[in-house]
């Protein structure tokens, strides 16, 4: 895992405390290489009729919605069709920093 320094990308470690800090260092494990060599490719018609959702947590609505826009060659040229954004602004670990608010948001989206 990165140094703290090499993490702190403007919000991303925004309400980490030492805790949270100390509890990820205990739980991090290595990325699978395969996710960032071997591309994604879905092809299930179904997969249109499942609800999305798109949690903001280190950026808000309206920079996730251009972030999508303004990279449709990573993100598809109708990557924010149907889907509905929500704001948890906090930091890219949602699951240290609020625990408990990222738990009622995810059982309010299911």
């Amino acid at each position: 895992m990165p140094s703290w320094d090499e993490l702190d990308q403007g919000s991303d470690i925004r309400g980490l405390g030492d805790t949270e800090r100390r509890r990820m260092r205990e739980r991090a494990v290595d990325q699978p290489y395969g996710t960032v060599t071997q591309p994604l490719n879905l092809t299930n018609p179904a997969r249109e009729a499942i609800r999305k959702a798109v949690v903001c947590c280190s950026m808000t609505i309206a920079e996730s919605r251009e972030m999508l826009t303004s990279y449709p060659q990573l993100f598809g040229p109708d990557a924010d069709k149907g889907v509905d954004f929500v704001e948890l602004l906090t930091s890219h670990w949602p699951m240290f920093s609020r625990p408990v608010d990222l738990a009622d948001l995810l059982v309010r989206l299911a």
